[in-house]
């Protein structure tokens, strides 16, 4: 049985903390030239695809297609309101780290799509491993 308890809660928050900061490191170049696709929270700027489309390409070297559904708001920030075009996005991206051999088969677009910081923790830590 897991328990959240404080230890615990910190400890998530020091990885979050870890994590946004080796992707927005790999994304540098993308976030110099575009700075709304800096990653500031897993929880809303991960779920939609875009910035983890993006990192795999960095980290792959692999051109990729634009995302599906991506429409930029007044503020110049990008989103994708469409939850289909969300999934869609989220599911290139593991069929891509699938195909670097990745082992993604236990991550689920629907549980990153939905905020789901532990899920999104461990995809990075994968990802970190395989590309560092």
């Amino acid at each position: 049985f897991f328990c959240m308890n404080e230890d615990t809660s910190q400890w998530i928050r020091v990885q979050i903390m870890c994590f946004r900061r080796w992707a927005n490191v790999r994304l540098q170049e993308r976030t110099d030239r575009d700075p709304s696709l800096r990653i500031f929270s897993f929880e809303s700027d991960l779920c939609d695809g875009i910035r983890l489309l993006y990192l795999v390409e960095v980290l792959s070297g692999i051109t990729l297609a634009p995302p599906k559904g991506m429409k930029r708001k007044s503020n110049g920030e990008f989103i994708v309101p469409n939850q289909i075009h969300r999934i869609h996005n989220l599911n290139m991206m593991l069929n891509i780290l699938n195909s670097e051999g990745l082992k993604v088969n236990s991550f689920c677009a629907e549980e990153i799509e939905s905020g789901n910081v532990k899920m999104i923790l461990g995809l990075l830590f994968v990802m970190a491993l395989h590309y560092n």
